[in-house]
C-alpha cells in the first residue's frame, strides 16, 4: 500500500466504492438497495435527483467484476501520484466533477427514462485525461 502514502482521499475512494460493492456482493437485498437508491437513473435526474449523478460512481456491476476491478486498478496507479501532485482538495474536486460530468454525458446523450448508469469510470476517465 505504499503507493497510497499521502493520497487521503484517494484511499478512502477506493476504500468506499470497494467497502459498497462488498456489501452487494455479500448481501441481495443491500445489494438492490444500492442499486435503486445509487444509480444514476434518468427518471430520477429529470426528477431532481441530481447527487445521483456522483454517488453511482460507487456502484459496479456485479455480472462483470472486471467493471471494479478496472476502475479501481487504475486508480489505484494514478490517483495517489495525481493527489500528491495537485492536493486533496483539487482531487476530490476534480474525481466528483468527472464522475458528475460522465453521468451528465449519459444522460444528454438520450438513454430513456428507465435505463441507469453505474461505476467510476467517467472519473476515472477524468482522472487519465488529467495525468
Amino acid at each position: 500500500m505504499a503507493g497510497l502514502t499521502k493520497a487521503p482521499v484517494n484511499t478512502a475512494i477506493l476504500a468506499i466504492t470497494v467497502a459498497v460493492f462488498a456489501v452487494g456482493l455479500v448481501n441481495q437485498q443491500a445489494r438492490e438497495w444500492l442499486f435503486d437508491n445509487l444509480s444514476s437513473w434518468n427518471f430520477a435526474l429529470a426528477s431532481g435527483e441530481w447527487w445521483r449523478l456522483i454517488s453511482s460512481a460507487l456502484v459496479h456491476s456485479y455480472s462483470l467484476i472486471i467493471h471494479i476491478g478496472f476502475n479501481m486498478y487504475f486508480l489505484y496507479m494514478l490517483g495517489p501520484a495525481l493527489e500528491r501532485q495537485v492536493g486533496s482538495a483539487p482531487f476530490a474536486s476534480l474525481y466528483v466533477a468527472t464522475a458528475a460530468t460522465g453521468g451528465l454525458a449519459g444522460y444528454y446523450l438520450g438513454w430513456g427514462p428507465l435505463d441507469a448508469s453505474i461505476g467510476a469510470s467517467g472519473a476515472i476517465f477524468g482522472i487519465v485525461a488529467v495525468w
